[in-house]
């Protein structure tokens, strides 16, 4: 498989806390990704940076759990964006996340997740209680 090596007008990167309800599992799974609050993104986008050497650092009230690269990913933004459009059609504003550079664990209500990427931004996100 052959993939294209540029940059389309339109593609910038941004910061995302991709959260999952592993409590949520029935028999409607897209409530573990998909229910309100369980997507945000920001605080802004960046068009100048290389996507290939981004480091992703997870703390959980000050505390960092996680940190990986988008250098160690096993298919790089260039091929996960092929792969997808060849079966889903891609428009302007269109989101495509990466998931977790590394391990996750079950957040608890009052917690706070900062998901951080140098030269991109910081996403503070307190975690609730379930409605």
């Amino acid at each position: 498989m052959k993939f294209a090596r540029f940059r389309v007008d339109g593609y910038d990167y941004t910061v995302s806390n991709d959260i999952s309800g592993a409590d949520y599992r029935d028999a409607f799974m897209w409530r573990m990704k998909c229910s309100d609050t369980f997507g945000p993104v920001g605080p802004w986008i960046e068009a100048t940076i290389d996507p290939h050497k981004l480091d992703i650092i997870t703390r959980v009230d000050g505390r960092e759990e996680d940190r990986g690269s988008t250098r160690d990913m096993i298919h790089d933004c260039y091929a996960i964006v092929s792969n997808i459009s060849q079966y889903c059609t891609l428009h302007p504003g269109d989101l495509i996340t990466t998931g977790a550079p590394g391990s996750t664990r079950p957040l608890r209500p009052g917690e706070v997740v900062e998901v951080e990427i140098p030269g991109i931004g910081l996403l503070r996100n307190p975690i609730a209680a379930a409605r």
